[in-house]
């Protein structure tokens, strides 16, 4: 999979992650544990919803350089990991211009993408999970694994934020 396809699956990701913390925030109320999971719940929630316009952002001033027009710019962003995502010119553009960069802007985007997926893993909201934490509450292990998730979500983010891609690639 390449680099451009990455980016679009993690742009996707980011509003399920959300939704997941939502309802997973509906699960506490209901089971009657949100007051001890609320501050971290909001905490974690409030940076993922910052970090995913971060992220929006980011691709956009990477993107309408070496995209034909604005509107293809937005119709990328509005469709993550769609059709737009998997083309070979893009792809080649975006290589051209992070240059020697670009490998590592490949993995760093890897790593958030496996931080993400462990979120949402930790996150699933299947019926017997529900029930599962309904019956035992929440483990403080839990909280644990999903502030460890949130911390190495928002180092990646800091990584790409305060990097310049074009002209010092490893500063």
């Amino acid at each position: 999979m390449s680099g451009i396809e990455i980016a679009g699956i993690l742009l996707g990701a980011l509003p399920l992650i959300i939704s997941g913390l939502e309802h997973w925030r509906d699960v506490a109320r209901v089971g009657g544990f949100w007051w001890r999971v609320r501050k971290e719940h909001t905490a974690c929630l409030r940076e993922v919803q910052y970090h995913a316009i971060i992220y929006r952002r980011n691709l956009k001033e990477l993107l309408l350089p070496i995209a034909d027009d604005s509107p293809e710019v937005t119709a990328l962003i509005s469709d993550p990991g769609g059709k737009g995502w998997s083309n070979k010119i893009l792809q080649d553009r975006l290589e051209k211009r992070l240059l020697d960069s670009y490998n590592l802007y490949v993995e760093i985007i890897g790593e958030m993408n496996a931080a993400a997926e462990e979120l949402r893993e930790e996150l699933r909201l299947d019926q017997k999970t529900i029930q599962d934490k309904l019956t035992h509450h929440i483990s403080n292990n839990s909280g644990e694994r999903l502030a460890r998730n949130h911390e190495q979500i928002r180092r990646q983010y800091w990584r790409l934020q305060n990097r310049d891609w074009t002209t010092k690639p490893f500063a």
